[in-house]
């Protein structure tokens, strides 16, 4: 059995860096006596926590019993534009063609029989 709730908070807001319009989806999904070994049912649950406004998926958290509580979540987002030197070509750095490429690795490899 698997039992899907979508509900709306305004305390989520909050608790995931300010961004609005967080949209909660909440999964449970019970294991049935005897499924996996186990001898009472077993709940799991699948948090997604996404940014309508970002399309962005904020945080995921994944609980089973068995294997514990594993969380995924995106910090420091800035919606600033970056600094433009991430954009700047290296020094030294050259665009080379396919062939050019495979002339190279064709003149190393003949280098080194010789």
């Amino acid at each position: 059995m698997v039992t899907i709730r979508i509900k709306w908070s305004k305390m989520l807001w909050f608790r995931l860096g300010g961004t609005m319009g967080i949209l909660p989806l909440w999964v449970r999904s019970i294991v049935p006596v005897g499924r996996s070994g186990n001898s009472a049912p077993i709940t799991k649950t699948h948090d997604v926590w996404t940014s309508a406004d970002l399309r962005l998926v904020m945080k995921q958290e994944w609980n089973d019993p068995r294997s514990g509580k594993r969380t995924v979540e995106l910090e420091k987002l800035s919606r600033t534009d970056p600094d433009v030197a991430l954009f700047r070509v290296p020094p030294g750095y050259e665009v080379k063609t396919a062939l050019q490429t495979l002339q190279e690795l064709e003149d190393k490899l003949a280098a080194t029989q010789n």
